[in-house]
């Protein structure tokens, strides 16, 4: 990973995994990669300090998941130093650094070099600015780990060493004390002591699994009161990680069940213009409509969302937008899609207005809802998903409803819980066309039961036994597994490696069982987020998936 030398610390460890099940038959698709490109730029001093006179070198690197990009071709700008403005060009060497001679620092005592990198269509901006030495200065320290294979993956029985460097101002720090674990995802470890080399570095020995899964490296380093954090995951042929959840026998019983209560019910759909949210190319709307109640023969409710209509006849595609977890207001819904020509509904789950002071949510968010994925777990019909998922649906009977709908093109994408109900709508919902699922949620929650990460929300992480059973049989309702398998829509999928709230050996657990057309998108180095570059491609596939055809 670095061009420099590296040291060993040495740590350890065979895991065994739990691998359920047989292989799959076949290897999932080759899977596209999103690489997290940054332009790092630093000063040859560490504390960016100097004094007029004194002669200023900068440090460029240019990164893929931590990586260096050797051959990058970048411009850059030195303002107060021997060149004011203008383009200069460079090409990064293969020692994966470019040093840029400043000249020296100027008598105002300061000397900016701004980088830029482009790359695919965008372009990767980074900057430091060399300064006149002052007493006290607060460094920008950072801990990066990265496995010793480019693309962060390992056959079974192979060692995963994870390289280190810990560095302040972008430059390597020796002798600096850290802290780190080393295991399978999610589950405990043994917490390790080492100190970085004379260059800033260390090697962590991660040890292997002989069944597939993830091993994962997490190294602090105390800081001014507070600890920095890095983390890498190796993973070990997850195309072959199967589900440690098991199926209910009646499992399209139940929910053919529940989606006839539903369609009991009237629509009863009420709109009420944004005019802030809305332009020349968008109507927006405050819109809520009846759901199933909370259990079977119980009053109806209402769910609530955003509507966003494109302006003009139609016919136009539609896209039913689901949300992460939490509580919270909306305001101006999925607009950029809908200036691509696209009828959007933000939805809301929970039942309530969304037009509320934020103040409500945030007391809501820790009061009536905290832990709403756990209510009633004991009894499927009382489930607090049982209203969710049915509401998904009902959501599309309020898109398919609008006078300008395509009647053609249906799509349902979120992350997260938003993911988990993308794959669960295009199931209980033969109208949806495509998915976009971004580490989707509630993915082999009993993963934990059998010695391995479960996916969020963790519902048997801990040690608590207390009606284990009947949870158990509530989850097999309700697991995104179970509603993976049966998808027959073309979806794309997309997670990274480092990803501690859907940890990938759930989501990979789900989206190894889908038999319908998938397109897979890692982003190794990505946690439980999503950047700027995911999220255009993201939007590029569910265009292209609505318009087809058109």
């Amino acid at each position: 990973m670095f061009a420099c030398s590296i040291a060993a610390a040495v740590v350890a460890g065979n895991f065994p995994s739990a691998a359920l099940g047989q292989p799959l038959p076949v290897p999932p698709p080759a899977h596209a990669r999103a690489a997290t490109f940054q332009t790092r730029v630093a000063t040859e001093r560490d504390d960016q300090s100097y004094r007029p006179g004194d002669p200023v070198k900068f440090l460029v690197r240019i990164t893929a998941d931590n990586e260096p990009v050797i051959g990058a071709r970048v411009r850059y700008e030195l303002t107060g130093g021997k060149s004011q403005g203008g383009k200069n060009t460079g090409v990064i060497p293969r020692a994966g650094v470019l040093v840029i001679d400043g000249g020296t620092l100027p008598s105002d005592g300061l000397m900016r070099c701004g980088v830029e990198y482009e790359r695919d269509g965008r372009t990767y901006r980074g900057s430091v600015t060399a300064g006149r030495a002052t007493e006290t200065s607060s460094a920008n320290v950072q801990v990066v780990v990265a496995p010793d294979h480019p693309d962060w993956t390992y056959r079974l029985g192979e060692r995963v060493k994870f390289n280190v460097q810990v560095t302040s101002n972008q430059r390597p720090l020796p002798g600096a004390s850290v802290r780190y674990t080393v295991g399978p995802e999610m589950l405990v470890a043994e917490e390790k002591s080492a100190v970085t080399e004379a260059n800033g570095t260390l090697v962590i020995d991660g040890g292997t699994m002989h069944a597939p899964g993830f091993i994962r490296c997490i190294v602090t380093h105390p800081r001014e009161g507070r600890l920095v954090r890095g983390l890498a995951t190796a993973a070990f042929d997850p195309g072959r990680i199967n589900p440690t959840q098991t199926e209910a026998p009646d499992f399209d019983e139940f929910w053919q069940r529940s989606k006839a209560a539903l369609a009991k019910i009237p629509l009863d759909a009420r709109l009420t213009p944004i005019a802030a949210a809305s332009n020349a190319k968008v109507d927006s709307y405050y819109v809520s409509f009846r759901n199933v109640g909370v259990s079977p023969g119980a009053s109806p409710t209402r769910i609530y969302g955003v509507l966003c209509e494109p302006k003009g006849p139609g016919p136009f595609p539609a896209l039913l937008h689901l949300p992460g977890a939490g509580v919270k207001g909306y305001r101006g819904g999925q607009r950029e899609l809908a200036e691509a020509g696209i009828i959007t509904l933000d939805l809301s789950i929970h039942g309530i207005p969304i037009d509320l002071p934020t103040e409500l949510y945030d007391e809501l968010r820790g009061g009536a809802f905290k832990d709403y994925y756990r209510y009633n777990l004991d009894d499927r019909e009382l489930y607090y998903y049982w209203r969710v998922y049915l509401g998904c649906v009902r959501a599309n009977d309020f898109l398919v409803s609008r006078p300008k709908y395509d009647g053609r093109h249906l799509a349902a994408s979120g992350r997260s819980q938003g993911g988990q109900l993308s794959i669960v709508t295009a199931v209980l919902d033969p109208r949806v066309t495509c998915i976009a699922a971004n580490h989707p949620a509630y993915s082999d929650v009993t993963g934990y039961l059998r010695g391995r990460a479960g996916g969020w929300p963790h519902l048997f992480r801990e040690n608590d036994r207390t009606g284990l059973e009947a949870k158990l049989a509530t989850t097999r309702y309700y697991d995104t597994v179970n509603f993976a398998k049966r998808l027959t829509v073309p979806g794309h999928y997309s997670w990274g490696y480092n990803d501690e709230v859907c940890p990938p050996t759930s989501t990979f657990a789900a989206y190894n069982v889908i038999t319908a057309p998938k397109t897979l998108t890692l982003t190794l180095e990505l946690g439980h987020t999503l950047g700027v570059e995911q999220q255009a491609l993201i939007n590029r596939w569910l265009i292209e998936a609505l318009t087809a055809g058109k």
